[in-house]
């Protein structure tokens, strides 16, 4: 097997003050991660990556070229020390495209690693060799440490955001969630939405854009074929489950601090007359505080929102529901701003 070095474009990484896989990859690549001609490592003590107390109130915020992005972070050593790092200051990494598959660049000290050998899929995050990230717009295959996946964009944007000669990684701590008096947290607007023919993801996007509200996917665990959302099949799955009312589909990424977000715009097609089963898997495990807001809208190309905004609510009862919206397909964003504007929340 031959390991290529890195190009040495791979800057040193700098921390600023917060101011303001042994195998070959799919591609028949093996990822040529270079561990010389760095700066020296510094370890992060082993004793510091355990204090979970302490990290338990830093929320790590992450943009590309300063494009907010929303990760579900691992819960191991690597992503603690990340933690801890970020308490005292923002970690900038320089990174370089490799393979056709990544942007990687050097954190330039070691952090706690269990390397494992996995095949990466699109917005995954991984630590490499203790001193490196990367992150994946496709597959690739070798051995790595998961830090966390990208969640609030879609594979193509993924591409649009990666696929060039270089990007900035920014890691820092959200100021706002960790302020020690709980009076003076500011709550932040959620778009939370499912979507399989990306019709309810246009209508997300346009409410995102319009209030600035963070994006946040319900990603099942098993994702949706043509065959299961088959009207005409009794058999199909979505069939099977939308006549189960105990069917809960899995999904793939739990949103992470849910409770710091108000109001929370909450979106999906309409099933069957009603709103998916993995709407309520969400309601049901997401640690949503009472009295926040929760508006639901739908999309479909006959149906209204009917009573599939008032059986949701028994899967969030302390929740402050507002009287959900229907929008036709491809209802344009003047459309969905006129309605946002009249909520005057």
């Amino acid at each position: 097997m031959k390991f290529f070095l890195l190009p040495l474009l791979f800057a040193a990484m700098t921390l600023t003050a917060c101011e303001d896989n042994d195998n070959n990859s799919n591609a028949t690549q093996t990822n040529p991660h270079n561990n010389n001609g760095t700066s020296e490592q510094t370890s992060v003590p082993a004793q510091q990556n355990t204090e979970h107390n302490q990290n338990d109130e830093v929320t790590m915020l992450a943009k590309i070229d300063d494009i907010a992005i929303n990760v579900q972070w691992e819960d191991n050593e690597a992503v603690n020390a990340l933690k801890n790092l970020v308490k005292t200051s923002t970690i900038t990494v320089q990174m370089s495209q490799y393979g056709d598959f990544e942007q990687v660049g050097p954190l330039g000290q070691s952090l706690p690693h269990q390397d494992e050998q996995i095949t990466t899929k699109l917005g995954d995050i991984v630590l490499y060799a203790g001193n490196q990230i990367s992150i994946f717009f496709a597959p690739n295959t070798y051995r790595y440490t998961r830090l966390g996946k990208i969640t609030d964009k879609t594979d193509e944007e993924l591409k649009a955001l990666l696929d060039k000669d270089n990007v900035t990684l920014t890691l820092s701590k959200d100021a706002i969630h960790t302020q020690t008096d709980p009076t003076a947290t500011q709550k932040k607007p959620l778009v939370a939405y499912f979507s399989v023919t990306h019709h309810t993801q246009a209508i997300a996007e346009h409410i995102s854009n319009h209030t600035g509200a963070t994006l946040y996917e319900i990603v099942p665990d098993t994702p949706y074929t043509d065959e299961d959302i088959n009207y005409g099949d009794k058999n199909s799955r979505t069939s099977i489950e939308q006549n189960d009312p105990n069917a809960r589909p899995a999904i793939a990424f739990d949103m992470d601090n849910i409770e710091q977000y108000d109001p929370i715009y909450l979106g999906y097609p309409i099933w069957w007359a009603e709103a998916p089963k993995i709407m309520y898997t969400f309601l049901e495990n997401a640690s949503i505080k009472e009295g926040t807001t929760i508006v639901p809208f739908c999309t479909s190309g006959s149906s209204g929102i009917g009573s599939s905004a008032i059986l949701l609510q028994q899967a969030a009862p302390n929740a402050n529901w507002l009287e959900g919206q229907r929008f036709a397909i491809g209802a344009s964003s003047s459309t969905v701003a006129n309605w946002v504007d009249s909520l005057n929340l």
